[in-house]
Parts: structure tokens; C-alpha cells; sequence
């Protein structure tokens, strides 16, 4: 595994710190995040029954990874909260053309969490997705939501005057 990297806040953070990390395992993409500090002042959403596939995570706390091969416009969006709910969205350019990426019908994330610390792990599998010789960009990103209900946004890099981070600018790692 590649270090984890430092995400940085788009503006006045939480007391938390965000780290994550991105490597090719196989056939997939194997990220990890961890989070750290105080952990009580976030909203962290309600589990389900069993982790599954659920839309909008972004809405609330959720970690995120966005990657698509060099040179090509489309990209690929994977959400991912702290209870183990995921999803996975392909893009055909900037924001355009969302869709579930269908060729991914499970993934099993797994989340490790101490009264200062949420570790998350997932092998996203990738292999139906594109060539794995493919050179592809990668942003690490993550929605914070206070227990106030006010949202943080961080990156690997924030490029424009608003976070954004469908903008490739930010897809700040090369694998």
C-alpha cells in the first residue's frame, strides 16, 4: 500500500484529521481512509441492516474516491460511509451522464472504528471498468458533517474557487 496521503478542508475544518490512500491490488483498487480526533462532533449516517448499495451519501458523512484513465473524459465516483453503505458512478465527462456503474454489484467494505479513530477499507473491483494497464488519475476526497449539520469538504487539493471534486485538477494522484 502507498502511503496515506493528507486531505486538506476547503474551509475551517472539524477537529479531525483525514487521511487516505489508493493502490492497484489485483483486478481492483484497494483505498483505505482513516479519520482521527474527534470523531463525537460528526454525524456519522444510520446503518442499515446490511451494508448495501445506497444512493446520495454524500449528503452526510461520507468518504469518496474519484478516478478515470488519463487523456479520457470520463471518470468513475465511488462513495463510501463510515457504516459500510457504498456506491459506485460513471461518468461519461465533467458531471455529465451519472450513472451506477452496474458492472460492481457488491462491495465489502470494511470499517474499524475506536473512540478516536475510523479506519475504512474496500477492494473495489475494477477489471470490467477499464485496462488495468491503463495510466489512471485518482482524487481522494471526504464530506464531513458536523453534528450541527454544517458540511466540511476535503481533498488531496481544492484547484478551484469552490470545492469541486468532479474537477480532474484535483485528481491529484497518477497510478
Amino acid at each position: 500500500m502507498n502511503a496515506l496521503h493528507e486531505l486538506h478542508p476547503f474551509s475551517k475544518p472539524p477537529a479531525v484529521e483525514v487521511r487516505g490512500g489508493v493502490d492497484r491490488r489485483g483486478d481492483g483498487l484497494y483505498l483505505q481512509y482513516l479519520l482521527g480526533g474527534e470523531l463525537s462532533t460528526l454525524t456519522m449516517p444510520t446503518a442499515g441492516d446490511a451494508p448495501s448499495r445506497r444512493d446520495r451519501l454524500w449528503e452526510t458523512t461520507c468518504l469518496e474516491c474519484f478516478f478515470g484513465r488519463r487523456d479520457h473524459p470520463g471518470y468513475w465516483e465511488v462513495n463510501l460511509s463510515p457504516h459500510g453503505e457504498w456506491n459506485v458512478y460513471a461518468f461519461s465527462a465533467y458531471r455529465h451522464g451519472m450513472i451506477e456503474e452496474t458492472t460492481i454489484e457488491n462491495l465489502a467494505v470494511t470499517v474499524t472504528v475506536t473512540s478516536n479513530a475510523l479506519a475504512l477499507s474496500v477492494l473495489v473491483p475494477t477489471s470490467a471498468m477499464f485496462n488495468h494497464q491503463d495510466a489512471l488519475q485518482v482524487g481522494l476526497c471526504a464530506v464531513l458533517q458536523e453534528q450541527s449539520g454544517v458540511q466540511s469538504f476535503w481533498a488531496l487539493a481544492h484547484p478551484g474557487k469552490q470545492p469541486d471534486f468532479h474537477d480532474r485538477r484535483g485528481f491529484m494522484l497518477d497510478l
